[in-house]
């Protein structure tokens, strides 16, 4: 959309491709880790939603669907 926003974006112009927060306390506790000690970050690359800008597809729940008509266009 080049900065005009799209449903892509929801009209922002922007797009999130990398997700990214907080580890809760109690992910810590269930790893063995004392929480009151230690915290971090977790994070990840989106690649549906690379897929996303690079085909075009205007739906993420798409990718999801399973539908095999939407998938086999990616042969």
């Amino acid at each position: 959309c080049k900065g005009k926003g799209c449903q892509l974006c929801k009209y922002e112009g922007w797009i999130e491709i990398l997700g990214c927060g907080m580890i809760d306390p109690n992910v810590m506790r269930n790893v063995g880790y004392d929480s009151e000690k230690l915290t971090g970050y977790a994070f990840g690359l989106g690649v549906e939603r690379i897929a996303l800008l690079k085909y075009r597809i205007t739906d993420i729940r798409l990718l999801y669907e399973n539908d095999i008509r939407f998938i086999r266009q990616f042969r």
